[in-house]
């Protein structure tokens, strides 16, 4: 690990303490807030070698054939979601598409196959990457967005779903993103909410304080603040879902939240007070 530092990846030295994993974790993680732009991370965060190394080797590896067929029928829902809000938002309905941290492939094969887009993935993580090609055509760089290369002005969307909160270095990759993305072009990003309602009940132990994994912790307020600095024009950012489950059991406080009835009206009811568990935003270049 590198040494403890209040410095948020945003370059301000201005950070509080808002959290303590205390005895979850073989190592004890605080969790800062910065004044300067509203972003949670932890301290400490693992150096740049040894995260590459953790997300290259068994991160996000797929134990058998029944989960990826699983995450590809899920895929194709996720997949037609997209799809529809950029409809919503006059998108473009053409051109290339990248979907960084693809993982398995299952969106971006569900993207290709209901769109006329060109897509093409990005991911590090070698077993991730194997099973993609076990299951679609689409081609998949292995590495990072900046290592793929891709020429200036090469796409016309690219999404970042459930990506950005394990990279310590966000700014560059939104930057990298913003190269890549041809002028007009869109930006889906979608993770976790810190500020969402299982974060300020749960603290610490919501599920999705991960500390060694997910470095930074976004609210809506902090997101919109990144994709602007980094010269994009936020057009929507919303919350939704509510999964109140507690570490280090992972025992699901609130089943009722997110099924039937009663999951849909709390579902709406987080997303008008920006309290659930997941943040999207859309974003044009």
């Amino acid at each position: 690990m590198s040494p403890p530092s209040p410095t948020c990846p945003c370059g301000a030295y201005d950070a509080r303490p808002c959290g303590d994993t205390g005895a979850l974790y073989a190592t004890r993680y605080l969790l800062m807030k910065c004044r300067a732009c509203g972003l949670r991370f932890s301290d400490p965060t693992p150096a740049p070698d040894e995260a590459r190394a953790y997300y290259a080797s068994a991160y996000g590896g797929y134990a058998s054939d029944e989960q990826l067929a699983r995450d590809y029928t899920q895929g194709e829902l996720r997949a037609a979601r997209l799809l529809a809000k950029l409809r919503r938002h006059a998108g473009p309905t053409s051109g290339r598409l990248v979907d960084v941290g693809c993982g398995n492939g299952a969106v971006v094969h569900h993207l290709a196959a209901r769109s006329s887009f060109d897509c093409s993935g990005v991911e590090v993580t070698a077993s991730s990457v194997a099973a993609a090609r076990t299951r679609t055509s689409v081609a998949i760089f292995h590495g990072t967005l900046d290592e793929a290369a891709f020429p200036t002005g090469h796409f016309a969307v690219a999404r970042l779903d459930q990506v950005i909160e394990h990279v310590a270095a966000f700014p560059a990759l939104l930057a990298e993103l913003h190269r890549v993305l041809a002028p007009g072009g869109l930006l889906f990003v979608g993770t976790p909410n810190f500020a969402g309602l299982s974060a300020r009940l749960l603290g610490a132990r919501w599920k999705e304080v991960l500390p060694y994994d997910h470095v930074a912790m976004f609210s809506p307020a902090s997101l919109r603040a990144h994709l602007a600095r980094a010269g994009f024009d936020v057009r929507s950012i919303v919350t939704g879902g509510v999964e109140l489950v507690r570490r280090p059991d992972l025992t699901d406080l609130a089943p009722w939240a997110h099924r039937g009835l009663v999951g849909r009206v709390a579902g709406l009811g987080l997303r008008v007070l920006g309290l659930g568990d997941v943040v999207t935003a859309l974003a044009r270049r």
